[in-house]
């Protein structure tokens, strides 16, 4: 089962590196990369699995100065991003 878990969290890593589309394969990473959520509740295995993949992602730049940490906000990041989201289309 551990195997299993291991391996969609993986996969959720190269999909979250990969969504940031072709622009963002060619930009100089960030410095943060900020993991929110439930998700960010998974601990070390998440945050292990994002590293490696941005370190394995990213070849040109040094990855030791980028990092991945997780949102103060908890498991309320999800729910606060939508409300910030429809607050700005309501906007104009």
């Amino acid at each position: 089962m551990i195997s299993r878990v291991a391996e969609a969290i993986t996969r959720a890593a190269e999909l979250l590196w990969a969504s940031r589309g072709e622009r963002g394969r060619h930009a100089a990473p960030r410095n943060l990369v900020v993991l929110g959520g439930g998700a960010a509740a998974i601990g070390d295995l998440l945050f292990d699995t994002v590293r490696a993949t941005v370190s394995r992602r990213i070849g040109m730049f040094p990855t030791e100065v980028v990092r991945i940490e997780p949102s103060q906000l908890g498991d309320k990041a999800g729910v606060l991003g939508a409300v910030a989201l429809r607050s700005r289309a309501a906007e104009g």
